[in-house]
């Protein structure tokens, strides 16, 4: 069986794909052509935009009395980061890809991927892999000799002998 990692987020078309809008028949409602849309029983006006009740990373805009998606981002580290951007948190740099699904312009697939990891010290200073660094074992133990491991993809491992 395939699995999506835990980091990837799936976001669905919230009104103009039926199967979403038949799954929040009372949450969503179309008001097409209408000056206003009403989005988990709130009123929105026509060309509001606001933030999704179901991620924080997703901005949805009211057009005509249809909510429609704004902008699909990814949360990073409790962070939203728009697409082909990147968030570097611990020396690891995370880049943001958002792709359409089923050839739908609101049908969004919104993943995180590591694009290069390097080392953290105890200072937070950046360093290559196999690099001898200074490091905390987040317990106030400090280690002298120790090196951190990198694998394409992934955080880094440190090992403190």
């Amino acid at each position: 069986m395939n699995r999506l990692p835990l980091f990837v987020l799936v976001v669905a078309a919230i009104i103009e794909n039926t199967s979403a809008s038949s799954s929040h028949p009372d949450l969503i409602k179309r008001n097409r052509g209408s000056n206003h849309c009403v989005y988990y029983n709130r009123n929105y006006r026509d060309q509001a935009i606001f933030t999704s009740l179901d991620t924080q990373c997703l901005t949805l805009r009211c057009i005509d009395g249809v909510v429609r998606h704004f902008n699909q981002a990814c949360q990073i580290k409790g962070q939203c980061v728009n697409a082909n951007q990147t968030l570097v948190h611990h020396c690891v740099t995370y880049k943001c890809r958002v792709s359409h699904q089923n050839n739908n312009p609101e049908d969004y697939m919104a993943q995180y991927y590591i694009e290069s990891s390097e080392c953290e010290d105890i200072n937070g200073q950046c360093h290559p892999p196999n690099t001898q660094i200074t490091r905390d074992n987040g317990y106030g133990r400090v280690f002298d000799h120790c090196y951190c491991v990198t694998t394409d993809g992934m955080e880094p491992s440190y090992v403190c002998p």
